[in-house]
């Protein structure tokens, strides 16, 4: 589920780039569920598989997302809601 960019503000970074699938699916929800419900994870991943999955994972959990990237920048940014 992609929301508008100004409804979350990052409260945690996890940087994920250079993380190899299924490792980068793991950390990240292990991130998430040590997190406060309502917390706000920022989440850097690399571009191709890599986000491919984790956003098929996110959505599977049925986890709110927003798409934060920026295309120069060569990789990925989503921020995530822990629930």
């Amino acid at each position: 589920m992609r929301t508008e960019v100004s409804k979350f503000t990052s409260q945690e970074c996890l940087d994920l780039r250079g993380v190899p699938c299924p490792q980068n699916v793991s950390q990240l929800l292990l991130r998430l569920a040590s997190m406060d419900t309502g917390r706000v994870l920022e989440v850097s991943l690399d571009r191709g598989e890599p986000y491919d999955n984790v956003m098929e994972s996110l959505s599977l959990e049925g986890l709110e997302v927003e798409d934060m990237s920026d295309k120069g920048a060569g990789y990925h940014r989503i921020k995530v809601i822990a629930r």
